[in-house]
């Protein structure tokens, strides 16, 4: 009888245990797919800022190159 009684004891600890590595697990990959799902946000907002930056260099090339026009046309 206490043989019955260690064994269930002893499966229901194997249970519990089972079910708390489970939900370690499964918080893991959330946690691993969330950290993902930033990565792609911050590269695709560096792209976004690298595009933003190359945009306002050209501009300001082009001003510089057509002050530096206006200012040789006036002399």
């Amino acid at each position: 009888m206490l043989d019955i009684i260690i064994l269930i004891l002893l499966g229901v600890c194997l249970i519990i245990a089972a079910d708390c590595l489970l939900e370690k697990y499964y918080d893991l990959k959330r946690i691993v797919e969330e950290k993902d799902d930033f990565e792609k946000l911050m590269r695709k907002q560096l792209e976004l800022d690298a595009a933003r930056l190359k945009a306002q260099e050209d501009l300001l090339h082009e001003a510089c190159r057509s002050w530096a026009e206006d200012a040789g046309s006036d002399e």
